[in-house]
């Protein structure tokens, strides 16, 4: 037996070992737990982290949450599952609303007449001219592509598609949060900041039309919005101390980057399907240091292997 195989083997017994009862424990003795390169890799790229988490443990925090941010790489079908199976749990749980930044908010009408139909099946009819709106198929549709010719959505573009027609099928609203194509041609589709006000607005007119108590939004966007940054929507969100927000990173989460490359490659050589790290003090996406979130969001997904939806 290899000394890699030992050290899994410990971890995993430690794990167990530990079940039972949840202790507070610190940054430093949680990485003494786990085997040593897999530990410094994780410093490297989150810094002094409060803690990691198992993926239930997540999930039973985020409830607790009136608004729901999970960042993704828009390039990356895995993040968009992942979006995808965290939304499906919340559902289960409660009433949820899906507030996405591939819709642009002059969809809003079109978006809101899907809940005046009865049944499942001519909602998801209607689901799919939705898709095919002009606005939708320029930015997001099969054909947009990067300056370099890099396909920037097309790999999460069916999970995103199949997410909303799921939506439609279980008539969960749908807010959409992003600029229109008129405003997008004007550059406005380049300025966060305007995005994330905007993005902030209709979250708000939502409210004003349903009481607060009754929906959980789970926004699903690119990443550097949903960042702890003073100008990312989640700490525009948060201006309102009542309002407890939520917000979630995962893997690459900037464009072109390859990302957590050597924790990835380690958590397969441990046998760990899934690593969560909570609060992490910074999240750098980028082995060279090009890329880094100072202001990193709540939880960070650095692996886990998404269920597919059937």
């Amino acid at each position: 037996m290899s000394l890699r195989q030992i050290l899994a083997l410990a971890f995993v017994w430690f794990s167990i070992a530990g079940c039972g009862v949840a202790h507070p424990v610190s940054a430093q003795s949680r990485q003494n737990n786990m085997p040593a390169e897999l530990a410094q890799a994780l410093t490297r790229e989150y810094g002094d982290y409060d803690e990691m988490v198992a993926w239930d443990g997540m999930l039973n925090d985020l409830q607790k949450a009136e608004v729901v941010c999970i960042g993704e790489a828009h390039y990356d079908a895995r993040d968009m599952e992942t979006a995808f199976e965290i939304a499906r749990a919340l559902a289960s749980k409660k009433k949820i609303a899906l507030a996405v930044e591939r819709f642009s908010y002059d969809m809003q009408p079109a978006l809101d007449k899907l809940y005046l139909l009865d049944s499942e099946t001519v909602r998801e009819a209607e689901m799919e001219a939705v898709l095919q709106n002009e606005t939708y198929q320029t930015v997001w549709g099969t054909h947009s592509w990067g300056q370099n010719g890099f396909p920037i959505n097309t790999p999460s573009q069916p999970i995103f598609e199949a997410m909303l027609k799921w939506a439609a099928r279980a008539g969960i609203p749908i807010i959409a949060l992003d600029v229109s194509l008129k405003e997008r041609k004007n550059g406005l589709g380049e300025d966060i900041s305007f995005r994330n006000e905007l993005w902030k607005q209709q979250i708000e007119k939502f409210w004003q039309e349903h009481s607060r108590a009754d929906y959980q939004i789970v926004v699903i966007g690119g990443i550097t919005h949903l960042t702890n940054a003073p100008d990312a929507l989640p700490t525009k969100l948060k201006t309102d101390s009542s309002v407890r927000v939520i917000s979630i990173g995962q893997r690459d989460a900037m464009y072109h980057y390859l990302s957590s490359t050597k924790v990835d490659t380690l958590a397969k050589t441990y046998s760990m399907n899934d690593l969560i790290v909570h609060h992490p003090q910074f999240a750098l996406v980028n082995v060279k240091g090009v890329a880094t979130f100072p202001a990193p969001s709540d939880y960070w997904i650095t692996v886990h292997e998404p269920a597919r939806h059937q």
